[in-house]
């Protein structure tokens, strides 16, 4: 579950930051998509390090 969490999280970051280089440079509007993943991504990094906590927990008792 944890590198689930981890693998979204890093393509959401990748798939932000490549969505700002078109705005950027094309002029894309990209503003809703742009808004989604950086929505995404911090979501999915609290989840990875809460169950990483929690594994942590368990795994010493």
């Amino acid at each position: 579950m944890i590198a689930l969490l981890d693998t979204i999280q890093k393509m959401a970051i990748g798939a932000a930051l490549v969505l700002l280089a078109l705005h950027w440079t094309r002029g894309f509007e990209v503003n809703d998509e742009i808004t989604l993943m950086n929505l995404v991504w911090p979501i999915a990094l609290l989840g990875r390090l809460a169950l990483d906590k929690r594994s942590k927990v368990v795994a010493h008792g």
